[in-house]
Formats: C-alpha cells, sequence, structure tokens
C-alpha cells in the first residue's frame, strides 16, 4: 500500500507542474471546438498535435527531470517523441510518458552514479553526454520497436471495454476504481493517462466526452468533508471549513484524502456518491470539453459547453447528497467520545516535533537553529504546499516579520539551504532522502491553523541572526588579518544571466579596489571555472585564479556577491553566495580555506543570506576576525 501510495503522489507531482499547459489546451477547446463558444475548425484543429506531441513529451521531460535531473528530462522526452512516431497517433501516449519519464530519470541516475569514480579527470562532459545519449538511442528503440505496440494493444482493450460499458449502460460503476484510486494518490494517472484518452476519442464522434468529469466530480468530496464538518467538534471546524473551500473551488482534492486515509471506511460514500453522479451524467448524456484540471467547481464550469450546465450541475449535486448522507450516518455510527479518532486530528502537539523523532538527534526541531527561510514541500510543490506558504506569509505579514522567506516545492527539489521544512506526515521518509540536515516538522494536515501558531513561536524563539560588534580598534584587525574590509567588497542581491556574468562582475570590482591590475586576472578566474566549477557545496562558490603568481594580482583581497536567485555554477550545482578571491602563492589557498571555514558555520551562512546592508557585512567578518 505505501509503494502504491508514493507512486501515486510521484505522479500526480508530475502533472501537478504541467496543469496551465491542460488548461491552455482546455480554453482551446471550450472557445473553439463545435460546441464551444467560437466555433473555429482551424483553431480547433491546433488541440490534437499539442495533445499528441506537447504534452506527452512535457510530462516525460518532467519526470525523467525530477529523478534524472536536466539530462534525464531531456533523454525521456527524447525516447518519448520516437514513441509517438512510432504509434499511429491516433490517442496520445499519455501515461506511456507518465512511465518511460521516471524511468529513464532514474536509469541515467543510476549510471551516472557508478560511472562517478571511473571518468578520467577532464572527461566529465564528453563522457555523462555520450553515454546519456547511447542511453536515449537504446531506450528510444524499445519504445518505438516495443513499447508502443504494446500500448496499442491496452488502448484498443481499453476501449472495447468502454464502448462495452456504455451499450450495457454500466459506465457509471467506474466509481468503483475511480474512488479508491484517487484517495491513494492516482487520481491525476487515472484522470489524465486513462480517462483522457478514451475521452479524446469520444470527441471523434461527438461534441462532449463523460470521461471528462468522471474523476474530476467534486461531488463525493464535497459531501463526505460536509458530513466530517456537521460531526466533528467545534475545534476542528475551522480547519474543515478550510477543506471544503479549497477541495470544491480551488479544486485541490487531496486536501480530503487524509480524512479516507484516517477512517478507510468513508470510501464506501465516496463510491456511493460518485456512482450516483456519473449515473446521471450518464442518463442526461453530458460531459465536458475538456479535462478540467484542477478539479476545481469553477474549472469544471468553464469546461462545460452552453447547453450542458444543467446537466453537469445536477450530476455533482446528487454526488454530493448521496456522499453527505451515507458519511454522517457512518460518523454517527462511530463512537464519539474518543477525541483521537476524530478526523484530521493530530496525534501529537506540534511542539514535539509534528509526532516524529529525529534519528539524528533525538528532536525533530533544533530550537538553537536561526530560521531564515522557510520551504513547504509536496509531491509536485504546486498543490498543497502552495496553499501552506500562502497561509504563513499572511501569518507573518500579520505579525509584521519580513526577515523570513517562505517557497514552495516539489519534496524531491527542496533547496539546500532551508532551515525549516514543512511537509505532511505521509512523506517522512521521502523528505529525509532529499534533506537530511534540515529541521522538519511532519503534519497531518498543512490546513490546521494550530500549525502556523507553532510556526510562528518557532521563529520567535530560534536563534536570532548575529550582530556584529564594532571592533576596538583597526591596528589589531590588521595585524590578525591582512585584508582591509571595504564595503565595496560586497555587492548584493545581484541578478545575473549566468556565472560567467557574476565572474565578470566581481573581477571588475576587484580592479576597482586596486586587488587586481587589469582584465587579465579576470580571464584567468574563467580559465579555472572552465576547467573545474569552484562550488564547494551549501550554496557557495569561490572563484579564483588559475595562476597564483599571476602578475595580474596587486595585493590578496576578495569580493563577495549575493545573488538574488540561485545561479547555476554545474548540474545540480546552485550558488546563492560567491567569494570571489586573489592573493599570491600561498595567500590564495590560505584565503580560499579561511572563507570555506568561516562559511561552514550555519549561522554564518543564515546572516549572509538575510543581511540588508553592505555596512552589516563589514561590521560581521570584522568581528569574526576578531574572535
Amino acid at each position: 500500500m505505501k509503494i502504491l501510495d508514493r507512486c501515486g503522489r510521484f505522479l500526480s507531482g508530475i502533472v501537478y507542474q504541467n496543469i496551465a499547459v491542460l488548461i491552455a489546451v482546455g480554453f482551446l477547446r471550450i472557445l473553439f471546438s463545435p460546441a464551444g463558444w467560437i466555433p473555429n475548425p482551424e483553431l480547433y484543429d491546433i488541440v490534437n498535435p499539442m495533445m499528441t506531441y506537447l504534452v506527452p513529451i512535457l510530462f516525460a521531460y518532467t519526470g525523467g527531470r525530477m529523478l534524472g535531473d536536466t539530462r534525464g528530462g531531456v533523454i525521456a522526452a527524447f525516447v518519448t517523441i520516437m514513441a509517438v512516431i512510432g504509434s499511429d497517433r491516433e490517442y496520445p501516449l499519455i501515461l506511456p510518458a507518465l512511465l518511460i519519464g521516471p524511468f529513464v530519470g532514474w536509469f541515467i541516475k543510476k549510471v551516472d552514479t557508478w560511472m562517478e569514480d571511473r571518468i578520467p579527470v577532464g572527461f566529465e562532459l564528453l563522457f555523462h553526454n555520450a553515454v546519456s545519449g547511447a542511453i536515449g538511442v537504446i531506450f528510444g528503440l524499445f519504445s518505438y520497436l516495443c513499447l508502443v505496440p504494446m500500448m496499442t494493444i491496452f488502448i484498443h482493450a481499453a476501449l472495447h471495454g468502454t464502448e462495452v460499458l456504455i451499450r450495457s449502460g454500466m459506465l457509471p460503476i467506474l466509481a468503483f476504481v475511480i474512488e479508491p484510486a484517487k484517495v491513494l494518490f492516482f487520481n491525476n494517472v487515472m484522470n489524465h493517462g486513462i480517462l483522457e484518452p478514451l475521452g479524446m476519442n469520444q470527441l471523434k464522434s461527438a461534441h462532449t466526452s463523460i470521461f471528462f468529469i468522471l474523476e474530476a466530480n467534486p461531488g463525493p468530496g464535497f459531501g463526505m468533508l460536509l458530513a466530517t464538518y456537521l460531526w466533528s467538534r467545534d475545534k476542528k471546524r475551522g480547519e474543515l471549513k478550510t477543506a471544503i473551500t479549497i477541495q470544491l473551488l480551488g479544486g485541490i482534492h487531496e486536501v480530503y484524502f487524509p480524512y479516507v486515509l484516517m477512517k478507510p471506511m468513508l470510501i464506501f460514500p465516496l463510491i456511493m456518491g460518485g456512482l450516483t453522479g456519473n449515473l446521471i451524467f450518464y442518463l442526461l448524456d453530458t460531459g465536458l470539453v475538456a479535462t478540467p484540471s484542477p478539479g476545481s467547481l469553477l474549472v469544471i464550469m468553464a469546461m462545460t459547453p452552453k447547453s450542458g450546465y444543467a446537466g453537469v450541475l445536477c450530476g455533482i449535486a446528487a454526488a454530493a447528497a448521496v456522499s453527505f448522507s451515507i458519511s454522517y450516518i457512518m460518523l454517527r455510527l462511530l463512537k464519539k467520545g474518543d477525541v483521537k479518532d476524530e478526523p484530521g486530528r493530530e496525534r501529537t502537539r506540534p511542539d514535539e516535533g509534528g509526532g516524529e523523532t529525529d534519528e539524528r538527534s533525538g528532536n525533530g526541531i533544533d530550537k538553537e537553529r536561526t530560521i531564515a527561510k522557510i520551504v513547504f514541500a509536496c509531491d509536485g510543490g504546486m498543490a498543497s504546499s502552495a496553499m501552506g506558504a500562502a497561509k504563513l506569509k499572511k501569518a507573518l505579514k500579520a505579525k509584521k516579520i519580513e526577515h523570513i522567506q517562505v517557497i514552495y516545492t516539489g519534496i524531491d527539489r527542496i533547496p539546500k539551504d532551508a532551515d525549516l521544512v514543512v511537509v505532511h506526515q505521509q512523506l517522512k521518509k521521502r523528505m529525509k532522502q532529499s534533506l537530511a540536515e534540515a529541521n522538519y516538522l511532519f503534519v497531518p494536515s498543512l490546513i490546521d491553523s494550530e500549525l502556523y501558531q507553532h510556526i510562528l513561536k518557532l521563529i520567535e524563539s530560534s536563534r536570532p541572526v548575529p550582530r556584529a560588534k564594532e571592533p576596538e580598534t583597526g591596528a589589531k584587525l590588521q595585524q590578525a588579518d591582512r585584508l582591509p574590509l571595504r564595503k565595496e567588497q560586497f555587492l548584493l542581491d545581484l541578478r545575473v544571466k549566468d556565472k560567467w556574468e557574476a565572474i565578470e562582475i566581481a573581477g571588475r570590482r576587484m580592479i576597482d579596489l586596486g586587488m587586481a591590475k587589469d582584465e587579465e586576472y579576470i580571464q584567468e578566474m574563467k580559465n579555472r571555472e572552465s576547467m573545474h566549477s569552484t562550488w564547494i557545496g551549501s550554496g557557495i562558490a569561490v572563484p579564483h585564479g588559475l595562476d597564483p603568481d599571476s602578475d595580474s594580482i596587486v595585493q590578496p583581497g576578495w569580493v563577495m556577491i549575493r545573488f538574488a536567485e540561485e545561479t547555476m555554477f554545474g548540474e545540480d550545482e546552485r550558488v546563492r553566495l560567491m567569494f570571489a578571491i586573489c592573493g599570491k602563492g600561498n595567500e590564495q589557498l590560505d584565503l580560499i580555506s579561511k572563507l570555506a571555514f568561516l562559511v561552514e558555520r550555519p549561522e554564518i551562512r543564515k546572516a549572509l543570506l538575510t543581511m540588508r546592508t553592505q555596512e552589516q557585512f563589514v561590521l560581521l567578518f570584522n568581528a569574526l576576525r576578531s574572535e
């Protein structure tokens, strides 16, 4: 069950990152299809190639990149286009793309790991790309010759089965498959991988398709949440009210999945509600012109043709009514006195680390650690994490706390400089694999208001950003360290197009400050960078000249750049802080080692990322040299 749950979440994450394209294609359909608002056959013809080529390639690229970084995504896209060309292009290969992408990305990552200590120095770029290209050809040929024929058989079997269901009037029973699959986070796989191709096939002979509404119907989930709201204790009603709004209007159905996983018996009213809705849609011969993604009531209405509003709304309302009635009766039959079993109830208080224990320190939260960057993480990085980050930003704004950065992302793309990661407790193992050293909060729900109050307390009790003390005398500092510090050495929140521009800017500042004589030293730093990345980890890079005895070096010194956004110094080498260094002989190595030693301290790195003025940086480094 855990494996299925994790696979479903991962595949849902792929879909989440491409929802914008799916909505764009849906708009084209609702506007220009024969049943649309502005029927236009020429513009409507754009939809088919997008679904045939663009969407599968995007899905494959996203899945490959999530497991195998950029090269994994590129090769997955290459393999997918070979599969598409090898098919009859009658049906979009969305489901194969969802499988091809992650597998190719995973395989390339494994090959890279195996090759890590076997490649001669200087040949890394050649070997990695040559091997990846060969992998692409091998898997591409396999997809072209073997995978596509097998998928064609599967698709035709599925089409034949659905035709039998439609003719026999048994189509509504698909609810017995769809509703349990949704709760296991296979909702997007079911919707876009299976039902959407079936719906596109139905559009060849009709203006709308019932398959587009079967999974997206928010009625069953809405009815179950409403019943739970009426049954629950007053303390949890605020959380459930938020969940109802998010599920019905926001289209994030995942908010009700934890309630069902805590009380599996609630899957029965969901199935009955889905069955009722499907039956209404079938009897009224109604459907949508495109797949609504996300499954918001607003998006569903947007994808409904002008003549279909009554049938769609009737089916959603009937599904909600049946799901609500059965859910409420079943909840009433449960023991209502046990607070622990209340749906969505946390079994441990947030200040106990979200119910989880850190195997490294025995506590999930290091309360002495500075909190400057908070990350909400979910599978795709677009749904519940975005909602959680928005709620915390509002809470911070109300408290007038402005120095905390709050972002949302996918569970496999958590930035390394995160101070606190907030994630659903079902993703515990994946979070620890992604970023084991971070503080974390594992929670049963991201819509519980108590969670955000607890985070505010953590921020208030965390160690403040270190404040530097004014040094007593400049002579003492000069003796301890030969580098006279000037505020011009610190360039804050720069935006650059790449690392080469950053090195160019830092080099010119070194010339202006009298550290380097001419632009020859800039070229030396670029030569060093082209031979080997100067990234040293923890979001830091230390560019320096190729020749430590260069005549271009006037005096030892360094220039720091803090980037406004992460700058890539290599594959997976993300940099926020760059120290460009010059020094003759051992001076250069001494400078690198001193700076590396300083920035290894987490509190120093956090201070460098949060300080606002150049004067603060001068004070900080002066204080550090006097320690």
